[in-house]
């Protein structure tokens, strides 16, 4: 005998009011689900891990709640490996993305980076605030290069100039 789907939601919501069951569980937009905390925070961080980087709508969406519960709970999350910025959520694997191609170019430019990882561009900038071991210059906002690429660079010119000098 199974208990009618009415009945059902009857039984939680008095739970809930008598202070019977725990205060923060949450119901779907729908009406027809309970979730609990821990559900809705292992589903989100599943998810997160997942896609690499999601919005709160989406999670939301995902889960069928409110996007103010959907934020609270990554806020609140203990084991936080990602960065949120405003609605977006992106995994620190997209910080191991571009440090890796920063050691595979030696520079790259902030703006193409962002359009080719389809990500705002202040959600890069404070994603390569992450990241050790490169230069950015004040004349050059937008591109970030390894300390050896400008190195190379340095060596380069200092050579030129030997040679203009040599040939003098």
């Amino acid at each position: 005998m199974t208990v009618p789907r009415d009945l059902f939601i009857q039984f939680i919501e008095q739970g809930l009011q008598k202070g019977l069951l725990p205060k923060d569980i949450t119901r779907t937009l729908d009406g027809e689900y309970y979730l609990d905390p821990t559900f809705i925070q292992q589903t989100i961080v599943k998810h997160i891990e997942k896609e690499g980087k999601v919005t709160i709508e989406k999670l939301a969406k995902l889960l069928n709640i409110e996007q103010y519960v959907v934020a609270q709970v990554v806020e609140k999350s203990p084991d936080k490996t990602w960065t949120r910025v405003d609605d977006l959520i992106v995994t620190h694997n997209t910080t191991k993305h571009v440090q890796k191609e920063l050691n595979k170019e030696g520079s790259l430019s902030i703006v193409s980076l962002s359009q080719s990882m389809k990500l705002p561009y202040n959600v890069l900038k404070l994603t390569l605030s992450a990241v050790q071991g490169y230069v950015q210059y004040p004349q050059l906002p937008d591109i970030i290069m390894t300390k050896d690429y400008v190195g190379r660079g340095k060596t380069r010119v200092e050579e030129a100039l030997s040679a203009i000098e040599e040939y003098v």
